[in-house]
């Protein structure tokens, strides 16, 4: 089984994990017939020779290549078109076992709003720093990207195994420092040891495997096992093809990143340079290194990816609950309402509310994913007790506000969501195992799942709250739901308006301040439509003082 493969020592939980995907391996077992060890041995004799062969690769130092590619998104629907989000090109300058790397980018994103990035990351072994005023949230907003934006742990674990995955070179490396009578091999799979070279993170991570065609010997794919906050465990790939000689050497013209057996990025690469000189590659202002920040952007590392692709890079540890600069929105009540709490994220990013009904507690979205959902749990509990928690809701189905959903729901209560086809849906994500990072949820078949085809009214008197779907542009229509609580006057959702937008809108785009408007005005026109009085619109995503904007201020904006 692939789990086997990944981690032969690790328990049958991992056996399950390979459901899931679409490949089908058969375990290794022990054999005496000497005839298959030396068939496993000229598979990794093939592959070496096939690339350049193991003399030439040990004295490889250096690789260098530009790239052209496209970015897509599964879990974004209906927004992007046929799933793109951006168009990018960067060049990199690495030596050939990554552990030094310079990476030039310049993206340009489609989706969630028309911008351009162009900053440059470098890592030195454990050191890394990021440098560009870049993008749509740095230039507007003072975070993801303003010079020098943090290379946090997790983003340089994230970027240095997509990198391995990308080259060949570092792969053969890897497995040419190998005994090759200790080399792994399985159904043309070798497991490459990435997980306990100096670049790796310990045995018990999944490790890297490389699939060899056996006829030529040259690697079709690399692949290993990650997190995917709603998905559970997934299968990365890296697909190789239209391999080019350069120098003694056999490499890659096109790459295809595969999630979960979805597309997700695709490469055109050129102007390979073999040995270059890489003396001037130098990190500068490095942040902090944390391991276990490393280990969960390893095991997560296309999370990282995909919000870069999709203007909002979350490479900030999500554990951070208080926002820690100045002008950010922390953890607190309401002013005008002590039953109200909005616990905070780092950068203005991915606000929670939790409302206390008196006898028990609401939660309103699960972002990002199960370590952040941790920590807002601690936070609630801090603030309004030991009270159950009764309904967790999510605004929709898309992954970084629903990406927490199990630690959400680890403490017990009924799931909410728009409409039975995305009931169905998370029955389906709660259902998959989910093992690479440890599942909060002790038996997550055993979780009630309430589809919202209207509107609920939950608690009563000055703690009442109302949820009610929201037809819209950005999700399926019968997707959203918003919160209202008539004691404040006041709506509570994301996404189809964040109030932070408000004030940019003169500076925007053309194709951004027509989708403000267009969706300004859906949620105008369900208000007024239910004959509300509000006096505040308050946002999961953050940015201005409280997260909120005037009513007046959105219809408004809806005018425009």
């Amino acid at each position: 089984m692939f789990e086997q493969l990944l981690h032969p020592k690790r328990s049958i939980q991992w056996a399950l994990a390979v459901l899931i995907t679409s490949f089908v391996f058969y375990a290794c077992e022990e054999d005496d017939d000497s005839s298959d060890i030396d068939e496993d041995e000229e598979l990794v004799e093939d592959f070496l020779e096939a690339l350049g062969g193991e003399e030439t690769l040990r004295e490889i130092n250096a690789v260098s290549w530009e790239s052209t590619g496209m970015a897509f998104e599964f879990q974004q629907d209906p927004e992007p078109v046929q799933g793109l989000v951006a168009d990018f090109d960067y060049e990199v300058i690495a030596s050939s076992d990554i552990a030094l790397w310079r990476q030039d980018w310049e993206i340009n994103t489609d989706y969630a709003y028309e911008s351009e990035l162009v900053f440059t990351e470098t890592v030195d072994g454990t050191e890394g720093s990021s440098e560009g005023a870049n993008g749509f949230f740095s230039l507007n907003f003072g975070g993801f990207g303003v010079s020098p934006d943090p290379m946090y742990s997790t983003k340089l674990a994230a970027r240095r195994k997509t990198l391995v995955m990308s080259s060949p070179v570092a792969i053969a490396q890897l497995v040419a420092a190998i005994d090759i009578h200790a080399i792994e091999v399985n159904n043309n799979m070798i497991n490459t040891g990435f997980n306990t070279s100096s670049l790796g993170l310990g045995a018990a991570t999944p490790d890297i495997q490389v699939e060899i065609d056996p006829d030529t010997g040259i690697p079709l794919r690399a692949l290993t096992l990650e997190n995917d906050p709603l998905l559970g465990d997934v299968v990365y790939e890296v697909a190789y093809a239209t391999w080019i000689a350069v120098d003694e050497l056999r490499v890659p013209t096109r790459l295809t990143h595969r999630l979960d057996g979805r597309i997700i990025r695709t490469e055109m690469l050129r102007n390979y340079t073999i040995d270059p000189d890489i003396s001037t590659v130098n990190v500068t202002e490095a942040f902090p290194y944390n391991a276990d920040e490393a280990l969960a952007g390893y095991l997560s590392s296309q999370f990282h990816f995909r919000t870069l692709m999709q203007t909002f890079a979350i490479d900030f540890p999500p554990t951070i609950t208080d926002a820690n600069f100045e002008g950010s929105v922390p953890t607190a009540t309401l002013t005008n309402d002590p039953n109200t709490l909005r616990i905070a994220g780092d950068l203005q990013s991915h606000y929670t509310f939790a409302f206390n009904l008196g006898d028990r507690i609401v939660i309103y979205d699960t972002p990002v994913n199960d370590r952040r959902m941790t920590a807002v749990l601690a936070r609630v509990r801090d603030q309004f007790g030991n009270a159950p928690i009764s309904d967790v809701i999510i605004s929709h189905d898309h992954f970084d506000h629903a990406g927490g959903l199990r630690a959400g729901l680890s403490e017990g209560g009924r799931l909410i969501v728009g409409s039975t086809a995305i009931a169905q849906e998370f029955t389906s994500f709660l259902a998959r195992p989910s093992t690479v990072i440890p599942n909060p949820l002790a038996d997550p078949t055993n979780i009630e799942i309430l589809a919202l085809e209207d509107s609920i009214v939950l608690g009563e008197g000055a703690q009442q709250v109302q949820f009610h779907v929201l037809p819209n542009s950005h999700t399926v229509e019968d997707n959203f739901i918003l919160a209202y609580k008539p004691s404040i006057n006041s709506v509570f959702m994301n996404d189809i308006h964040n109030p932070g937008f408000q004030f940019i809108f003169d500076t925007t785009t053309p194709d951004n301040q027509e989708r403000l408007v267009l969706l300004a005005g859906e949620l105008v026109d369900f208000i007024e439509g239910k004959n509300w009085e509000i006096d505040f619109v308050i946002g999961t995503h953050g940015f201005p003082d409280d997260n909120s904007v005037s009513y007046e201020a959105l219809v408004a904006l809806s005018n425009r």
